[in-house]
């Protein structure tokens, strides 16, 4: 909403003004030029007072908040303090009220008029992204998310036509509601008003087309909306299940987003979609594989470049870059790495023991309850070889956490490989046994490294 302010207007530009925008302006403008002198005006106080003191929302009052209150977001003298102007309408003006029902009111007047503002594409973006914000931003009288706002929040976020920011802030919202919800989705398998719309929501983000000018957004919305899955649906439907392993196994998709979609994977696949879950073991085999080769060839190129700039110019560039030669992967490569593999592990295998992937596969491959007794599953993929797989991950991940360096990436990468051959012979070791490492010191802590030791 646009405020128009004028030191000298002409009686022809007061005659073309819409009637809503002069009766705003009734009452001493000046006085609600911000939202300070809003706050600091006795109208305010006394509506405040009124609301808290268990009257009801009437006529007049909502036309107060749609008129003089809520516009504030939008008003350019707020711009530098919008952040505040959310929080004091959240935590100030639409809180402590009285009566359930005049909150219910308030928070749906809040709900019309920032929906509006978040989809007004003549407001400038940060009041958009804010008026998003407050929706999620909305609570009960008990103080926990109003619920009346999800429906809203979830068509948001999956709506393709909004800008990938709001949609990411809109998520932001919706997180909360699941979050606070606290749904034992597994105790629970009746879905819930919240998680239909949310799951609606999410299987809609998971089936959007890569945008290829938009791709880092687009990869934190999926992220995000992959995480919130285990609170709403475990175990997840086969459906749903087929909509995650085409991301987990997606070369085009970002690693990162890959590798928390198998985390995902390994806690909300149920007993009934166990047939499927040998395909799971083989995509993350591979994206550990292909995490480390990453990083390995990056290395690579590093190494070639340096070469190339010495041999190009001469001995003096050769003694510049010397201390640059001894390492060409940093500590917090090597850190990002070792998550990469714990998570992985985790996806298959619980460090008790008790959940992951690797518990629906029997010891012969074939997914237990499948009625085979002959055990004529793949061995590469039995539940036998998916545990060994989880602690040759862990143990790459732990190596590299302790000695953050290109050697232990190198043996975590050799070791994955190695797992991954054909069953071994007699004489020979098993291949899904990680190779045994010489001992090596403690890493030394670097003055510049965040993670500590």
């Amino acid at each position: 909403m646009k405020i128009l302010r004028f030191i000298f207007v002409p009686t022809l530009v007061l005659g073309c003004i819409p009637a809503a925008a002069l009766r705003g302006q009734d009452a001493a403008p000046a006085a609600y030029a911000t939202w300070s002198k809003l706050e600091l005006s006795p109208e305010i106080r006394t509506f405040k007072e009124r609301m808290r003191d268990g009257a009801s929302l009437e006529a007049a009052d909502k036309k107060f908040l749609e008129e003089r209150v809520l516009p504030q977001l939008g008003l350019e003298d707020n711009r530098a303090t919008i952040e505040r102007v959310r929080r004091r309408i959240r935590e100030w003006l639409i809180a402590d009220i009285g009566l359930e029902k005049t909150q219910d009111d308030m928070n749906k007047t809040v709900l019309d008029a920032m929906s509006k503002l978040a989809r007004d594409q003549a407001v400038e973006f940060p009041v958009q992204v804010n008026a998003m914000l407050l929706l999620g931003d909305l609570r009960a009288k008990d103080g926990k998310p109003w619920p009346q706002a999800v429906d809203a929040l979830a068509t948001a976020a999956s709506d393709p036509k909004l800008p990938m920011a709001l949609r990411i802030a809109t998520l932001a919202g919706l997180a909360k509601h699941v979050e606070a919800a606290n749904v034992k989705a597994v105790d629970n398998p009746v879905p819930t008003p919240l998680s239909k719309s949310a799951l609606t929501a999410i299987q809609a983000i998971l089936v959007e087309p890569l945008a290829n000018d938009n791709r880092i957004p687009q990869d934190w919305l999926v992220s995000r909306a992959v995480m919130l899955v285990p609170a709403i649906a475990r175990p997840a439907s086969n459906e749903l299940l087929g909509r995650l392993i085409k991301i987990l196994a997606d070369p085009v998709r970002a690693i990162d987003v890959r590798i928390r979609t198998a985390a995902v994977l390994g806690t909300i696949t149920g007993k009934k979609s166990e047939k499927i879950v040998p395909a799971m073991v083989d995509s993350i085999r591979g994206l550990a594989i292909l995490s480390l080769e990453t990083e390995q060839a990056a290395a690579e190129q590093q190494r070639f470049e340096i070469e190339y700039r010495s041999f190009v110019g001469g001995e003096q560039a050769r003694n510049a870059e010397e201390p640059a030669l001894q390492k060409f992967i940093s500590e917090q490569t090597c850190r990002r790495a070792a998550w990469r593999l714990t998570t992985l592990a985790d996806a298959l295998l619980s460090v008790d023991g008790k959940s992951g992937l690797a518990m629906l596969l029997d010891g012969s491959g074939d997914a237990k309850g499948s009625g085979d007794a002959k055990g004529s599953g793949d061995a590469k993929n039995s539940g036998d070889a998916a545990k060994t797989l989880a602690a040759c991950l862990r143990a790459g991940g732990a190596s590299l956490d302790s000695h953050p360096d290109e050697q232990s990436l190198q043996e975590a990468l050799a070791a994955l490989k190695q797992s991954d051959q054909p069953a071994a012979g007699p004489d020979t070791p098993d291949a899904n046994t990680p190779p045994v490492k010489s001992p090596r010191a403690p890493a030394t802590p670097q003055p510049d490294n965040p993670f500590g030791a």
